[in-house]
């Protein structure tokens, strides 16, 4: 069952475990994309991510031992290899509503509009902060952080989901701790960005019962789940979402080797029908 969402919103999304598997010659295909030179950043992004599930069985196997030097040969290395194969760097999640039109557009490009089935299927990239609590455990996490730009298509956690009930929305940040705010109303002082929060705003300020950063205030970074780099309608209407040209550098090695437009398409059609269960986006 898919819950009903409101302009601009998904409150569910699905983060899967493993990635799709896909066809022999596409699976060639992604193995060269892979060991090109776009390559070489998405291999060291894979190694950095299984650093806190090495350091758990590392763990594990000092307590087994008793001793810091335990016998290397019992760490589990197949195990770890078929962990790093199948554990993706980005998540899905549905969205609905024309918040983020033209950027993200549940409306079909090409043939009417009532063609659409109302939903979009986003490719999410997650983002990564060194210098909050929940990284502190992977110190390699500062070689390669992933931080949201001005610019960028971001999506976070509602902050008056306790209010409105929904999970995840979608919005493009318009400013950056110490950004400043110029107020239109002259009995409104100007007011600046505080650190490690966001100002996120709709594409589309015409968006029927939209809201943003205007009706909520600055976000919290901590809300961010991950940038949306991918939008797909149909598995013939779907393209790159339009973020800054620093995420773009970072994303595009990515997005060339885990996309897979068709599955997503295959996805967004299920849950269009009911069939696939959808769960909170998680990692």
């Amino acid at each position: 069952h898919i819950p009903s969402t409101q302009a601009g919103h998904s409150t569910k999304a699905r983060w899967p475990a493993t990635m799709a598997s896909p066809s022999p010659l596409r699976s060639l295909a992604r193995y060269a994309n892979s060991i090109g030179e776009w390559g070489v950043r998405y291999h060291v992004e894979k190694a950095l991510q299984m650093v806190p599930w090495v350091a758990q069985k590392v763990t594990e196997l000092e307590r087994e031992a008793g001793t810091p030097f335990f016998n290397l040969a019992k760490f589990p290395q197949r195990e770890l290899l078929e962990l790093a194969a199948s554990t993706p760097i980005c998540g899905q999640m549905l969205f609905a509503g024309e918040a983020m039109a033209p950027a993200i557009s549940t409306a079909p490009r090409f043939g009417p509009k009532k063609d659409g089935n109302g939903m979009v299927m986003l490719l999410v990239r997650e983002l990564r902060y060194p210098e909050f609590g929940e990284n502190q455990h992977n110190g390699l996490v500062w070689v390669m952080p992933r931080r949201a730009h001005v610019g960028d298509v971001v999506a976070f956690r509602d902050p008056e989901a306790l209010s409105t009930g929904d999970g995840l929305m979608v919005r493009r940040v318009a400013a950056l701790e110490g950004g400043a705010l110029e107020s239109s109303d002259p009995n409104v002082p100007d007011a600046t960005i505080p650190r490690e929060h966001a100002w996120v705003v709709c594409d589309d300020d015409d968006a029927r019962g939209a809201r943003d950063s205007r009706t909520f205030g600055p976000l919290d970074l901590r809300r961010v789940v991950g940038r949306v780099v991918y939008a797909v309608r149909s598995a013939t209407d779907h393209g790159r979402v339009h973020n800054s040209r620093e995420a773009r550098w970072v994303d595009d090695p990515v997005v060339r080797v885990e996309l897979d437009a068709e599955q997503l398409a295959a996805d967004l059609a299920e849950s269009a029908s009911g069939e696939l269960g959808v769960s909170e986006m998680h990692k």
